[in-house]
């Protein structure tokens, strides 16, 4: 028998394009519903926040996912918690700032502007949406 069947099969044990890419599609799926669901808590109104793509995919949130996953997603069981919550922040608040800029620049739009908002950063981001 070979030894080789005998061995314990580990899901998802490196990534690739395939694995990233479902990170991305969960990303963009639970990014479109979580802003419509804290539209419907803000403005009590039921929503279709479709973006980019058709049906329910916001892919921001497919490229901050898969970018934490590259970054974030190995060895993480050797770094404690904090720094893994600094990194994240760090990691969306430049995907989020770098969006917002190449938007603004390449396509002449602005999808977002929160300069009257508390510690942001050129409008493009703030720091309290980067830890969140």
């Amino acid at each position: 028998m070979n030894e080789k069947n005998n061995e314990n099969k580990v899901f998802a044990k490196g990534y690739c394009f395939e694995i990233i890419f479902v990170f991305f599609l969960i990303g963009c799926l639970l990014g479109t519903y979580y802003e419509e669901i804290l539209w419907y808590v803000k403005y009590h109104v039921i929503t279709d926040r479709q973006g980019l793509l058709y049906g329910p995919f916001s892919p921001i949130y497919g490229i901050g996912v898969a970018i934490f996953v590259i970054f974030l997603g190995k060895n993480n069981d050797k770094r404690n918690v904090w720094k893994t919550l600094l990194y994240a922040s760090i990691i969306g608040g430049v995907t989020e700032f770098a969006t917002s800029w190449i938007a603004d620049v390449v396509f002449g739009v602005e999808f977002w502007d929160y300069t009257g908002r508390f510690l942001n950063i050129c409008g493009r981001t703030t720091i309290p949406y980067m830890i969140g």
